[in-house]
């Protein structure tokens, strides 16, 4: 399964990729759709806005796992997230690809800060996936 995650202006994911982590709130709707659904070996697909509010690929990762954040996991300051959402779960991920730089738009609009990939996304995120694997 491929989803959608915003990372805002990604600043906050870019410095904390060397740790592997990004985090999202639980009690979200969208969080508990992620919690229910996710599984490992899903792609995660890390988005930006765009021009027009289309938002663009930052980069893709597999999913290992993710784990509620406490006072034993890295705080908001050891990751290098500056005014960051009020996270109380991490993602663990690994494989990590950054595809900025190939200009690959969704073309979804929609703010929901998780989704899983539909017929909405103007990418066929698989064959995208495939693409970027030839590359690296």
């Amino acid at each position: 399964m491929n989803w959608l995650l915003r990372i805002g202006d990604g600043r906050n994911f870019e410095n904390s990729t060397k740790f592997n982590i990004w985090g999202f709130q639980g009690n979200t709707t969208s969080g508990k759709c992620f919690i229910k659904n996710v599984k490992k070996g899903d792609k995660l697909w890390f988005i930006i806005n765009g021009k027009a509010g289309l938002a663009q690929v930052n980069a893709v990762a597999t999913f290992e796992s993710f784990n509620p954040r406490n006072d034993k996991t890295l705080s908001d300051n050891d990751l290098g997230w500056a005014n960051a959402d009020k996270y109380d779960y991490e993602i663990r991920y690994s494989n990590l690809f950054n595809v900025f730089s190939s200009n690959l738009y969704t073309g979804i609009t929609c703010r929901t800060v998780i989704s899983r990939a539909n017929h909405n996304c103007k990418l066929n995120l698989d064959e995208e996936y495939s693409k970027i694997l030839v590359r690296s």
